[in-house]
């Protein structure tokens, strides 16, 4: 499939050709989601009906899916027959070489970082099978990447090649359906055994590792023919001209490459990693020059490489200590449309025990990522609405997972089967939650911190929260019996253990959160943003050393105050990097989707934007507080500054605001509080479990909000008479009834409802009676009522604002849902509560950046970024030692 230069792939804009081989062609092309230059290697148009060459390109995408390397070229994405590759500039090692041989201290650097991306790669079960220069790229700063990892090319026939063709490029012959099987690599570079068509293991890349360093010595092919037939006549029978290597190139180093060129395997050197420890000079025992008339004896090159391996293992006895694992950085990018959960104060993210998994909640459900899988896979969860689903944790073995989901605790097999539930759970819902080695599930919640049998049972206290502390985010120590746990009060936290036995705490951080312990015997924790260590002894319970921060930038899903990271038992750190949640700013858009940025407020996090009764006054919440910012200047009021604060809507008059509060160690309860801060706030709410506002009464008198207890979610109308407010359910249904809404003239109230499955949009006369009357279709979140009586909210499918003219006199009258705009599909349907506020003659809507329509700007295209960093403990227990 050839393409042309401005056609577009998903959405990938072509940009023009960079090569072709024998299984493709490689174009340059524009990611235009997220802004960046790409290589899509695409199958030629004679191939595309080969089951075989079609097979063996998705092969190659999975494959490369599974490495991550810096010195392997990534993949981005799999289109259509099409592999989306990581750009790499800079020349091939072909083209270096042809201008000449290149120096010995070079050919080593380069050398080593080919030996890294090989032994990566080998110790995923991965072969190369086409290591050559021309797969291999040196950039300006002398880094190298290693190109098509894990599949050779799809051989063409010699006699179909141009006759002046590169002949240590072209590929080898395909032969299929017999005993000799299929040959795969390019004739110059493969092993003896796969030039036979035979099996081939990591040895066949140990030869062609050794073929690429000599011909970097030499700048010649250690074996060459006029066509294919002679080059892999030489592969099979000539020797390479040893003399030619340069006489600088240290003894060590040219016995381990002559050991790489062994024909018999069994002969051969079997590690690349033993390669690369030549290269570091672990086995040099005698510097200086040395220069040979020609190969030594077979005896003699045993000698060198027997006496060097003793001397090696001499040493490593003598120090008892292995030489620490490379520590390798890259990251996961969530696709657009898969929204980490931040509407509730959970993680998002959890690891298994052996960092061969990952599983993340998003609004639309659990995905569970396999790093030898090239996408994640949604898991089959039970719930039909989006803000089901929270505090996702996995069990110790790594094969089942547990979560919360509509007032339950449920646990599913990742092998497959249905949720089993667990327990209810108190109030509905958790913070924080760990799977115990006993098969003990310890879990957080408004009462303090429960265990219950992981096959199932009645919740038992374990620890109970005192007054104006909340404990979460649990964890079990090494020892058994005692609780790692985050005990919070007002908008502080510090990390403490409790004694299972004797109930006994301990403060080892006084500021810190989201604490977990590393088998290396540190102790993790979160705070102002970074990830900090200590080291920690687990006989004594005390922290052994001062904290070192070793990761900024840790960002926590939504209004949750929960940093997101794990580190699985083998090392691995995972962590959600900054670019989970954006500092976007608001802005104004049109009815036609245009996008005008508010420069006189600062870019940052900003959630429910709420226009003032008289439209020069924004109301948010930002990181957990609420501000105003007057909107033709920019100047910032606080209201609040201690990270508890969310839903949120002025008094009619402007005068004051009334927004949701966890602060006092409550699930959430409605506060007010005068808008210029000439007063304190004070609690309108006591009903437990979580009580969220909605909207105001235009008359002032009444207020709308919705409680979560337990599994349901019901709308309240709370009379308020300025003093004491008087909160009754509206209507009590045992599905999630939300969000509700006033129309301009206080007759009827707009709502959510969940009763068909989905969330749609409906109304009803306030105070009453009467039913209700259905507005959306397709589904509804986010309802606004402008002052014009338009009827706006969002279709959750695709985020389309959606307009419905409703007329309440001299009766209800609800046309019919036109489309406005579109939204980024990374809002997805992560809020059923509004976020944009609409003017009141309905033809501007104040958003934040990150809901505006796409083509409002780059950052409305860019999903989640999970950073993952293997061996990470190696770095940890240099920069904390214990």
């Amino acid at each position: 499939m050839s393409l042309e230069a401005g056609r577009k792939l998903a959405h990938y804009e072509i940009l023009d050709p960079i090569g072709k081989g024998g299984m493709g062609e490689v174009y340059r092309a524009r990611d235009t989601k997220l802004d960046r230059d790409v290589a899509i290697k695409v199958l030629p148009e004679e191939f595309a009906q080969d089951e075989e060459r079609v097979a063996r390109f998705e092969r190659e995408a999975k494959l490369l899916a599974s490495l991550n390397h810096p010195n392997i070229a990534g993949i981005h994405g799999f289109e259509s027959n099409a592999i989306v590759l990581e750009l790499v500039e800079g020349p091939t090692l072909a083209e270096r070489i042809a201008q000449g041989q290149i120096p010995v201290d070079e050919t080593v650097a380069i050398a080593k970082q080919i030996a890294e991306a090989l032994e990566a790669g080998h110790e995923a079960g991965i072969i190369h099978r086409d290591l050559k220069p021309a797969n291999i790229k040196v950039k300006e700063d002398g880094s190298v990447k290693v190109l098509d990892y894990g599949l050779a090319k799809a051989f063409e026939d010699d006699s179909s090649g141009d006759a002046d063709s590169e002949l240590s490029q072209s590929p080898t012959l395909t032969r299929q359906g017999t005993q000799i099987g299929v040959i795969l690599g390019t004739a110059a570079y493969m092993s003896p055994e796969q030039a036979k068509g035979k099996n081939v293991d990591k040895r066949s890349d140990v030869w062609s590792f050794g073929v690429v360093v000599y011909e970097m010595l030499t700048a010649r092919k250690a074996f060459a023919g006029d066509d294919i037939a002679d080059t892999l006549a030489a592969v099979l029978r000539a020797e390479p001209d040893w003399d030619a290597l340069p006489a600088a190139l240290p003894p060590v180093i040219r016995t381990f490459l002559m050991r790489c060129l062994e024909r018999d395997p069994k002969r051969r050197v079997r590690d690349i990693g033993d390669l690369r420890l030549a290269l570091e000079g672990a086995y040099d025992t005698t510097p200086g020059s040395f220069e040979p008339a020609s190969r030594p004896a077979p005896w003699l090159a045993w000698g060198i490489a027997g006496v060097a391996a003793f001397i090696a293992i001499g040493a490593l006895w003598n120090d008892r200590r292995p030489a620490p694992r490379a520590v390798t950085r890259f990251s996961y990018e969530l696709p657009v449309d898969q929204v980490l959960q931040g509407n509730a104060r959970q993680p998002s993210l959890a690891v298994s025990p052996d960092g061969r998994h990952f599983v993340y909640n998003t609004t639309r459900g659990i995905y569970l990522r396999s790093m030898d899988e090239l996408e994640a896979r949604a898991l089959p969860t039970e719930s039909q609405l989006s803000l089901g689903i929270a505090t996702v944790f996995l069990s110790p073995d790594g094969q089942s997972v547990a979560y919360q989901e509509n007032g339950q605790l449920k646990r599913l097999s990742l092998s497959g089967g249905a949720p089993i539930v667990i327990c209810s759970i108190p109030s509905g819902y958790l913070l924080g939650a760990t799977w115990a080695a006993d098969d003990t599930i310890f879990f957080a919640g408004p009462e303090g911190v429960s265990h219950v049998s992981a096959q199932g049972g009645t919740p038992e206290l374990v620890v109970a929260n005192t007054e104006g502390d909340v404990v979460d985010a649990p964890e079990l120590l090494p020892d058994g019996g005692t609780l790692l746990v985050t005990v919070r009060h007002l908008g502080d936290s510090r990390i403490e253990t409790v004694s299972l036995a004797t109930g006994e705490r301990k403060t080892l951080v006084e500021a810190g959160s989201d604490a977990h312990y590393v088998v290396s015997g540190h102790l993790l924790y979160a705070a102002e943003g970074s990830l900090f260590a200590v080291a920690f002894d687990t006989k004594t319970h005390l922290v052994t050393s001062a904290a070192v921060s070793m990761v900024q930038g840790l960002v926590r899903t939504g209004r949750s105050r929960f940093t997101n990271y794990a580190v699985s038992d083998d090392g691995t750190l995972f962590y959600l990097a900054d670019r989970g949640l954006r500092a976007d700013g608001l802005a104004w858009v049109d009815r036609t989707g245009e996008v005008e940025v508010i420069e006189t407020i600062p870019a940052d996090e900003y959630f429910f934007p709420r226009l003032s009764p008289d439209g020069e006054r924004v109301l948010v919440t930002a990181h957990g507080d609420a501000r105003i910012y007057e909107l033709a200047n920019g100047r910032e009021s606080r209201l609040t500054t201690d990270g508890s604060t969310n839903y949120l809507g002025w008094t009619p008059d402007g005068d004051a605001v009334a927004y949701t509060s966890t602060r006092g160690a409550v699930e959430g309860e409605i506060w007010l509080q005068p808008a210029d801060g000439s007063g304190e706030a004070r609690q309108l709410t006591s009903l437990g479990g979580r009580v969220d506002f909605d909207d105001w009464a235009p008359d002032g008198r009444t207020f709308t909000a919705h409680h979560h207890l337990g599994t349901t979610t019901n709308v309240l109308m709370v009379a308020f008479d300025g003093e004491k407010a008087t909160p009754v359910t509206w209507f009590e249904r045992d599905y999630v009834d939300d969000t509700a809404v006033f129309s301009p003239d206080g007759r009827f109230v707009a709502f959510l409802s969940g009763q068909t499955g989905e969330r749609e949009v409906y109304i009803r006369p306030f105070p009453g009676p009467g039913g209700q009357t259905t507005v959306s279709v397709g589904g509804g979140i986010e309802p606004v009522w402008a002052a014009n009586g338009e009827l706006f909210y969002r279709r959750p499918s695709d985020y389309m604002l959606m307009a419905v003219q409703v007329r309440t006199e001299p009766t209800l009258m609800v046309g019919t849902p036109a489309e406005v705009f579109a939204g980024p599909s990374r809002g997805g349907n992560a809020s059923p509560t509004a976020r944009y506020s609409v003017t009141a003659d309905g033809q501007r809507f104040l958003m934040s950046r990150g809901v505006t329509p796409l083509g409002g700007g780059d950052s409305s295209g860019q999903g989640s970024r999970i950073v993952i960093v293997q061996n990470w403990v190696e770095e940890l227990k240099a920069r904390v030692p214990n």
